[in-house]
């Protein structure tokens, strides 16, 4: 179930590109799942309120 203020990406991600959540002001937390090996400049820019970004230690996130 999701939270409010949460963020659920697909499972099967393999990127998130640059400015995708940018000043996005609801998002709260986020979990990065395993499969994205990247994540774009800017991604999260201006996101004043978020507050947790969970990423697992079996992610195969490369390049920030």
């Amino acid at each position: 179930m999701q939270q409010p203020g949460g963020g659920n990406l697909p499972a099967g991600l393999t990127e998130i590109r640059g400015n995708t959540f940018e000043e996005c002001s609801s998002l709260l937390r986020i979990e990065i799942p395993d499969n994205v090996t990247r994540i774009g400049g800017h991604a999260f820019y201006g996101n004043t309120s978020l507050e947790e970004v969970m990423i697992s230690p079996d992610s195969k996130l490369q390049q920030i």
